[in-house]
């Protein structure tokens, strides 16, 4: 994350290195580096087994609620994802599958939480997270389709999607709300279960459905 940090552009005001660190991680000379003994480090961190290095980073402005009708997808839709995890996790998924875009809509984790930033693994860096308050607004106005993740609804495999349309995200406990099943945009897909589970963990939904666009992009 420290070395994401360095290349993405963002500020980084310090460096901190637990000692014996400096001799295994090289910094640029312009970054303000500081040695810290093991107590004092410790006292500094968040995680019980540090890696031993941390940095400072003046976060860009956050993302503001505005008109996002522009956006061209594909993209993930967030409608209350709670866990800071799980935000963490999609924005990995983002990254990885080429996904430009991630909007997250009321009640949805912060993107700056402590786990959200570890579970990107430095996606946070490269993919736009954008807030919308009206996210209603945003599906209605946007010409693409999107397809929401749902227990019930056409097999994923057999949907007729588009490389542009956006992947619609619930609630880890309640699905998505009524608010947006009831648009005339969003369309119910599902990924047939065999076994015993009673669901899927969001993040874990979100990978499977990024991975069948990205074969609708880039086909075999």
């Amino acid at each position: 994350m420290v070395n994401e940090a360095l290349a993405s552009g963002w500020q980084v005001e310090a460096v901190i290195l637990k000692e014996g660190m400096e001799a295994l991680m090289e910094l640029p000379p312009s970054v303000n580096a500081f040695l810290a003994q093991t107590a004092d480090f410790a006292k500094i961190v968040q995680l019980q087994s540090p890696e031993g290095v941390l940095a400072v980073v003046h976060f860009p402005e956050k993302p503001t609620q505005s008109s996002l009708s522009n956006l061209k997808g594909p993209g993930f839709i967030l409608d209350g994802i709670q866990d800071p995890g799980n935000l963490g996790t999609i924005l990995r998924i983002a990254d990885w599958f080429g996904f430009e875009h991630v909007v997250c809509g009321p009640g949805t984790a912060d993107l700056y939480n402590p786990k959200s930033l570890r579970a990107s693994m430095g996606a946070v860096f490269r993919v736009k997270v954008h807030y919308e308050a009206d996210l209603a607004s945003f599906i209605e106005n946007n010409p693409a389709n999107t397809w929401m993740a749902d227990m019930h609804g056409q097999d994923y495999r057999k949907a007729a999607l588009q490389n542009t349309d956006w992947i619609l995200i619930g609630n880890e406990a309640n699905g998505v709300s009524a608010a947006m099943r009831a648009l005339s945009h969003v369309q119910p897909i599902t990924i047939p279960r065999k076994g015993g589970a009673e669901s899927l963990n969001a993040a874990v939904a979100a990978g499977i459905l990024a991975g069948r666009l990205a074969d609708i992009q880039s086909p075999a």
